[in-house]
Parts: structure tokens; sequence; C-alpha cells
């Protein structure tokens, strides 16, 4: 899947992930560094460092036995020789508890051998001191200084160059661990900057890909914006993305267009309105001059009218003496409604005598016949 079809959201997501496994691995890588340096150092001191100070302290121990054995062997007063025969117990019991302290340490094949071959000759030295003493409490001097020479020197020195062996072993094994250790802390260093470096170069591409898949077409939508802002609807993003980049160049672009088309729609109106605008002024030339000439039939109308005012009022005098003379006639005609009402009263009187007359010259008129 392309990097450009993931969401924005998926690439942080995944880049913030990468990063973190790195921390991860980093902190565990160190955490194993650091138990495996502290393994080193816990085996250097409490092993290889403690056996060599207890080897060193037994050396010290056996050496000090060794001069309190002679001392006491060659000793003329009993007092000086019941001293030291009481230091040499007292060291015998701190090379016992030493011997005890590190017989309870782990030890290798060879460590093993060595402190055999120290404990041998420590049985033998043990017998020749046991007959040193024994003819030291005898009184036999010359008895004394053979077995010094002849046996508790070789058996002591065998002895104490045992236990330098087993001390110069016991230095070496500290001496390589300590370098073990080095070369570990040294290795651990190297890989952990190693780590470091390859983490620094991981993230920084991880940010160079974020750059370039987020930022770089940030940067081209802003001067699509830019353009239009300026008035440039021109410029359009051609792209292949499915993310919400893609989404974004996709209404940018078709902010573009509508904007286009808003515009071009705006240009015809105002040429639509431009034409009706001259439409328009040619009508109101038209009718300005149908103004005018309404304007000249009106001043003949006012001319016309003043005389019709003049005719009404010459009408309205006239009406008024008409009036005068209705109201003279109104009344002569009641006077003569009067006079047709005595008419009529006197006609039906007449009516009436008629009648009678009538009636009367029928019965004449039956009476003569």
């Amino acid at each position: 899947m392309r990097l450009a079809r993931l969401h924005t959201g998926t690439k942080l997501l995944a880049s913030f992930a990468i990063v973190s496994l790195l921390i991860v691995v980093i902190a565990l890588v160190a955490l194993w560094r650091m138990q495996a340096a502290d393994a080193l150092t816990a085996d250097l001191v409490d092993d290889k460092l403690a056996k060599q100070q207890l080897v060193s302290d037994l050396l010290g121990l056996e050496r000090l036995n060794g001069s309190r054995t002679v001392a006491i062997a060659r000793s003329d007063s009993l007092e000086l020789a019941d001293y030291f025969q009481a230091q040499l117990a007292e060291g015998r019991k701190l090379r016992a508890a030493v011997t005890a302290r590190l017989d309870k340490l782990p030890a290798s094949d060879r460590e093993r051998a060595l402190k055999a071959a120290a404990a041998q000759h420590d049985k033998t030295l043990a017998s020749a001191q046991a007959d040193l003493f024994r003819a030291k409490d005898l009184g036999q001097t010359n008895v004394v200084e053979e077995i010094i020479a002849s046996r508790w020197e070789p058996a002591f020195k065998a002895q104490t160059a045992a236990l330098d062996a087993l001390l110069a072993h016991e230095a070496n094994e500290a001496h390589r661990l300590a370098d073990a250790s080095a070369a570990n802390t040294a290795f651990s260093k190297a890989l952990l900057l190693a780590l470091g470096a390859a983490a620094l170069a991981i993230g920084a591409l991880l940010a160079w890909l974020l750059t370039r898949n987020i930022v770089g077409p940030l940067q081209q939508a802003v001067s699509l914006t830019e353009q239009v802002a300026r008035g440039d609807l021109r410029p359009t993003i051609e792209h292949t993305r499915s993310d919400e980049i893609g989404r974004l160049f996709d209404a940018l672009n078709g902010m573009t267009g509508g904007v286009s088309q808003t515009v071009a729609q705006v240009l015809r109106g105002a040429h639509a309105i431009d034409c009706a605008s001259n439409e328009i002024a040619d009508g109101n030339l038209d009718l300005s001059q149908r103004t005018e000439r309404q304007a000249a039939s009106l001043r003949r109308t006012v001319g016309a009218m003043d005389a019709l005012t003049g005719a009404i009022a010459d009408n309205n005098a006239s009406s008024q003496r008409a009036n005068s003379l209705a109201q003279t006639a109104s009344n002569v005609a009641g006077e003569g409604a009067q006079a047709v009402e005595q008419l009529v009263a006197r006609m039906e009187a007449i009516k009436t005598s008629a009648a009678r007359i009538v009636d009367i010259t029928g019965m004449i008129d039956s009476i003569a016949f």
C-alpha cells in the first residue's frame, strides 16, 4: 500500500509506534547490558576479589604463623615462647576461619587443584611443626635446627608457594574479569550508540517522510489558495491521494471550480445588466421625449382648463340666477298647485252637481214619458 493512500492519523500513529518501539528496544538492550555488567561486577566483587582478599589474608597469616613457629622453636625464654604460642594459636583460629570462608565460595577446577596442593603442603608443614615442637619440648636443640632446616622450611616454602600460586591465579582471574567487564562496558556503549544512531536515522527518515507527505502537500494547498486570493482561478492540484490531504485537494479544486463558475455567472449577469441598462437608457430617452410631448399637451390642457374654469364660473353665475328664477317659479308653481287643487275641488263639486242634475233629469224624463 502506498504511503499517500494511508490516512494522516495512521501515518502519525505508525511513526509514533516505530519511535516508541525503538525506545523500548533501546531500553531493553540497555537493561540487558546493565544486567550483564552487574553480573560481571558482582562476580568480580563477590567472588574474584573476595577470593583474592581471602587468599592474601591466608598467605599473610601463614607467613606470620611461620615466623611465630620459628620464634617459638629458637626462643630460650619460656615467657616469650608461651606468648608466641598463644599468638600462634590465635593465628591458627584466624587461618581456619579464613579457610572456611574461602571454601564456601564456588571454585573452578584450577582453584580446587591449587587449594588441594596447598592443603597437602599444609599437612606436611603441620607434621614437621609437630615434630619441631616435640623436639623443642624435649630440649633437643640440634634436632630442632635439623627439623627446621630439613623439613619445616621446605614445607613452609612449598606451602607459601602454593598459596602464592593460588593468589596469583585469583589475581589473574580478577584482572581477566575486570578486562571482561571493561570490554562489556565498551561493547554496551558501542551498541547503545549504534542503536541511538539507528533510532536517530529512523526518526529523521520518518520526519522526512511525514514532511514530504504532509507538509509538502500543505504547502501546495497554501500556494493554491494564495493564487486564488490574487484572482487566478485557473490552477488546480493533480493528485492520486485518498487520505485527508487528498480530500483537502479535492475540496480546494472544487472550491476553485465553484468560484470560477460563480465569477462566470456574475460576468454573464453583469453583461445582461449592461444590456438591460442600455435598453433602459433608450427607454428613458423615449420616455423623456414622450414626457416633453405630454408636458406640452398638459400646458395646452391647462389653458383649456383655465378657459373651462371661466366658463364654469359663468355657468355658476347663470346657475345661481336660474336657481333664483327656479325658486320663484317653484313658488309660483306652488301657488298654481293650490289653485289647481281648489279647481279640482270645485270640479268635483260641479261633477257632483252634474250627477244630481242628470238624476233629476232622468227622473223628469221618466215622469214625462
